[in-house]
């Protein structure tokens, strides 16, 4: 569907602007205390222009010792909501996402993650889907601010809060970045996340309040590879990889 958004855009002009982005990110290091489980993976697809995403991203949750799994697909169009220009050198930022979210069978699941293992000859995962399903609306913002330190490097503090319907976060951080020659980047975040769920096959792998931290590079806005634990509330740890094309 993406894809066809950005085919089917009538005006070259504003075609030169759009942006298709590809996401993965994968537990290799889970750190819980059944590996390879709970958010396991996560696959997205988005497209930008004029201001605007739209994105399509589904994560995977496994629970071997429970014997069950769900997947959790998430629509959503979101945009930048204070207009202050990208080179001020202190500027704010207010980042608003809204959509819906489906959990139980998902897009990609079983099927997917089996396909991957049968690639890296990691053993099949064969678990049933929680029974039934639902769909629940989505709401993210994200307030922040770059502070310039000098040298490339500078600081973004940054508050954060979400709810899915059958979960919220709320999210405090302070993130450091440093501009690297010839368009690389470093990145480091650390904050504190606070989780909460009534769905029951996830609550018990929410602990509440947990710290987090990430560690990653990229270069330009192109690609990006970044570390983190405790991204999804379940405190294990993803590798992330982004890739981003121009249309």
């Amino acid at each position: 569907m993406l894809l066809a958004l950005a085919l089917l855009s009538p005006c070259p002009e504003t075609l030169a602007e759009a942006v298709l982005e590809l996401t993965h990110d994968n537990d290799l290091f889970s750190g819980t205390r059944i590996e390879d489980d709970l958010y396991t993976a996560t696959v997205g697809i988005a497209y930008e222009r004029s201001g605007w995403r739209l994105r399509l991203n589904e994560r995977l949750f496994t629970d071997r010792a429970a014997g069950l799994r769900f997947d959790e697909s998430f629509l959503t169009v979101s945009r930048e909501l204070l207009q202050s220009p990208r080179e001020s050198p202190r500027r704010w930022s207010l980042l608003a996402e809204a959509g819906v979210v489906h959990r139980g069978r998902g897009l990609f699941g079983q099927g997917t993650q089996n396909f991957i293992h049968e690639i890296v000859n990691e053993p099949e995962v064969r678990l049933p889907y929680v029974a039934g399903s639902s769909v629940h609306p989505t709401i993210a913002l994200e307030l922040s601010r770059t502070l310039p330190l000098g040298q490339g490097a500078q600081l973004r503090p940054l508050i954060a809060a979400e709810s899915a319907g059958f979960k919220e976060a709320a999210r405090v951080a302070v993130e450091f970045r440093q501009e690297l020659p010839r368009g690389w980047w470093l990145v480091g975040e650390l904050g504190s996340r606070q989780s909460k769920t009534e769905f029951a096959p996830l609550a018990v792998w929410m602990d509440g309040n947990a710290p987090t931290y990430l560690l990653g590079a990229g270069y330009r806005e192109w690609i990006s590879l970044i570390w983190s634990e405790n991204a999804f509330g379940t405190e294990d740890r993803h590798l992330h990889l982004r890739l981003r094309f121009r249309l």
